[in-house]
């Protein structure tokens, strides 16, 4: 029996990554733009259902939430190439503005639509089955990403406490576009680290250089933010195959958790994405499948792989790969690799096959990893946020919208432990483990 999950598409970003997915969703499914399954013939919709919810006319329309403070991102979906395929009825908006902040999203604005909101994804999780969980797509940067997308989220944690939440998070970038994204992104991560179950980071920075990375050798032109959402959303794709079609190795949401999150709160990922040619020898392969781990241009966020301690990886193919030479190349390269893994733990990798290829390529690799260098960025967004709140600038933006000073502390705090946890763990050498562990026993 399928597990649906509901996506909830929260803020510009969100939307504009929610829209691009589904575009890919219904190319890999064999779904034209109205809703309409072309090949219905094909054995691997079998599980349709997960992503789709089939109407009486025999429509397939995307289990998915589109929410804004602002009506303008809804209306250019609803006037898009895929506006006879979402319901108008999953929209939810209204004729206000979180004004570029956490507070008017979460408190203000935010609040008074939040219940629509609740009443909109309540009513498609009654027409599921075997409803498995959420995925959320977002930024942390802007008022309504960071501020009603975390009032969201607690609002499905208190009412469906024992399913899955998972985030695909875009963090700010180098070049930022408000003076407030520190207090936004902390104040955010606050509640990531509460209620969500498992959070994917991204940045603009890392997702331009992949997606230059694969752009043709002979394009002169520079990667638009259309393509930047396609790369994210061939990422989310990757992540969610292995529960939509039939593979050699399925997952699903609750087991990429058990496999990656080892301790409760360390639930943040990084995610490396390429493209794989399996016309070249097998060396060519191996080469190509080590470079997602020792090329940080491959990877979605900023934090660097080796760097760090690994605690835990899943790597996840799609396309007609050779099951006994991909075990035997990750297995090569753990063994490479091994300062970089956490010896502590048995069996920190595992490998998902998808025997159904991404439309856009026959053969790709997607490597989710925890490790601790997700540490590194958190502390250089802690740095930026000290620096705005020594001073209280710009604070009065949120006071003035009911927020506490107390919040921010405990927020702050918050961070800061989450920072320390990952370093606690930071541990490569065998002698170290003996000597954590045994101070931790006595």
């Amino acid at each position: 029996m399928p597990r649906e999950i509901i996506f909830l598409h929260i803020g510009q970003c969100g939307i504009n990554i929610g829209t691009e997915f589904w575009r890919t969703a219904i190319a890999e499914h064999g779904i034209d733009k109205e809703g309409h399954l072309i090949d219905t013939e094909n054995s691997q919709n079998s599980k349709l259902e997960v992503l789709f919810e089939e109407t009486r006319s025999k429509r397939y329309v995307p289990r998915a939430v589109f929410c804004d403070l602002e009506q303008g991102p809804i209306n250019e979906t609803l006037a898009g190439d895929l506006k006879y395929l979402f319901s108008p009825s999953y929209m939810v908006s209204s004729h206000s503005t979180s004004g570029g902040t956490f507070a008017r999203g979460h408190y203000v604005e935010g609040a008074e639509i939040s219940d629509d909101i609740l009443d909109v994804y309540r009513a498609q999780i009654e027409k599921c089955d075997m409803f498995h969980g959420f995925q959320l797509t977002h930024s942390l940067c802007g008022g309504t990403g960071s501020g009603l997308a975390t009032k969201v989220m607690g609002g499905a944690r208190d009412n469906y406490p024992d399913r899955l939440l998972s985030n695909f998070t875009l963090y700010s970038s180098s070049k930022a576009s408000s003076v407030v994204e520190p207090y936004n992104i902390v104040l955010s991560l606050h509640q990531l680290v509460e209620n969500s179950d498992l959070v994917t980071c991204l940045d603009n920075d890392s997702v331009y250089k992949v997606a230059s990375n694969l752009q043709s050798p002979h394009s002169y032109s520079k990667p638009t933010f259309k393509d930047l959402n396609k790369v994210i959303a061939n990422a989310i794709s990757s992540m969610t195959c292995n529960f939509r079609f039939p593979g050699t190795l399925n997952s699903d949401l609750r087991k990429i958790a058990v496999n990656l999150v080892p301790f409760p709160r360390l639930h943040f990922f990084s995610v490396a994405y390429k493209k794989l040619d399996l016309k070249s020898t097998d060396s060519d392969i191996r080469s190509s499948i080590e470079s997602v781990f020792n090329s940080n241009d491959l990877n979605l966020f900023s934090s660097k792989f080796n760097e760090g301690c690994c605690l835990s990886a899943t790597a996840m193919f799609r396309g007609p790969i050779f099951s006994l030479n991909v075990d035997q190349y990750i297995s090569d390269i753990q063994k490479s690799y091994s300062p970089f893994f956490a010896s502590w733990i048995p069996d920190h990798f595992q490998i998902s096959k998808c025997d159904v290829s991404n439309h856009q390529t026959q053969n790709s690799l997607l490597v989710i990893s925890n490790s601790t260098s997700m540490a590194a960025p958190h502390q250089n967004i802690q740095n930026q946020f000290r620096k705005l709140f020594t001073k209280k600038a710009f604070l009065y933006w949120y006071l003035d919208a009911g927020m506490d000073s107390m919040e921010f502390e405990e927020a702050r705090s918050n961070l800061e432990d989450l920072i320390y946890e990952y370093g606690t763990y930071e541990v490569t050498k065998e002698n170290n483990d003996e000597e954590y562990f045994n101070e931790d026993m006595y």
